[in-house]
């Protein structure tokens, strides 16, 4: 209601420095705005670890940019996560050295940790084990209600996160029976069919579930301020469900529905093309690293008689 003011955030280190890449970043790279935020995050800790360790900007040399890469690593991070660190520090201090705020160029001289193709396959639960999370909401609470929708839109429909999040009012057309989505990736608009068992829960939601607000966001917060939901609330909401549920997968947050999606249609006889559509990918090599997860089409490999060759 406007009545009580939130707590000042601690002031970022290098804020202009920080808001003049992001800003090259959309106007310049051209990255989808939820990309720019993941690389903001990643140069924001080095910043801020550069005020800890009293070491300017401008001072920076490889021994320093090493010491911080040994900070992440002592942080127990996989390779992978490495890996996309250093990729994107890479990236920063090369723009850092165009505008000056680096002596020397030292982007070049970082070295990532070696990662093999397709090592970090997309894992997620098995399809039964989704089917019993989606059921684990079927109450008429208003958590519930909700839960269940934001559910389906990341197992069925195989959105992300920040897609389900974003979904507005208007982006449901009840004449047509469709539901539009932005990808997060792209910014390209998509249309998908309302089945039935997504329309009714929608209904039930808006209906029974939803609180009032003049917000057009779909998935508010149950308590006031009602405001949209935050990649946390999501997050948790897929890994308690898990949790409570006794689920085993190697990957709790909401991402793990969005593999298990890919996999079930994978393995149910839909090309990759298909998939790949149903996701949103914008080419054939991001949907391809599912084919390394076709049980049952490697089982058809290993099961062919190949005339008593083998």
């Amino acid at each position: 209601m406007g009545w009580l003011k939130p707590k000042a955030s601690a002031p970022i280190a290098y804020a202009t420095e920080l808001g003049a890449w992001a800003s090259h970043l959309r106007s310049e790279a051209q990255l989808a705005e939820g990309t720019v935020a993941n690389y903001c995050w990643w140069i924001e800790i080095f910043l801020r670890w550069l005020l800890q360790e009293k070491l300017p900007l401008r001072r920076l040399t490889i021994t320093g940019v090493d010491k911080f890469i040994e900070h992440l690593a002592s942080r127990e991070l996989s390779r992978f996560t490495l890996s996309k660190a250093t990729t994107v520090l890479r990236r920063f201090l090369a723009y850092a050295f165009e505008q000056e705020w680096c002596r020397c160029e030292i982007s070049s001289c970082i070295l990532s940790p070696r990662l093999f193709r397709y090592e970090s396959l997309p894992t997620g639960p098995a399809w039964p084990d989704v089917q019993r999370l989606i059921a684990a909401t079927k109450g008429r609470s208003r958590r519930e209600l909700r839960n269940r929708a934001i559910l389906l839109l990341l197992a069925v429909y195989g959105w992300r996160s920040g897609e389900v999040r974003g979904l507005c009012l208007e982006d449901l057309d009840w004449t047509r029976r469709i539901v539009r989505v932005r990808r997060s990736k792209t910014s390209r608009v998509q249309e998908f069919p309302l089945t039935p068992t997504m329309s009714r829960t929608l209904e039930r939601y808006l209906k029974k579930g939803r609180p009032d607000s003049k917000c057009s966001v779909v998935f508010l917060t149950l308590h006031a301020p009602f405001r949209p939901l935050s990649a946390g609330a999501v997050y948790d909401l897929t890994r308690s469900l898990m949790e409570r549920l006794e689920i085993v997968s190697s990957k709790r947050g909401p991402h793990a529905l969005r593999h298990a999606c890919a996999t079930y249609l994978l393995n149910h006889g839909f090309s990759l093309k298909k998939v790949g559509d149903h996701l949103g990918h914008r080419s054939m090599s991001a949907t391809q690293i599912y084919a390394k997860v076709d049980l049952n089409g490697l089982r058809d490999v290993a099961e062919f008689d190949l005339g008593g060759l083998l």
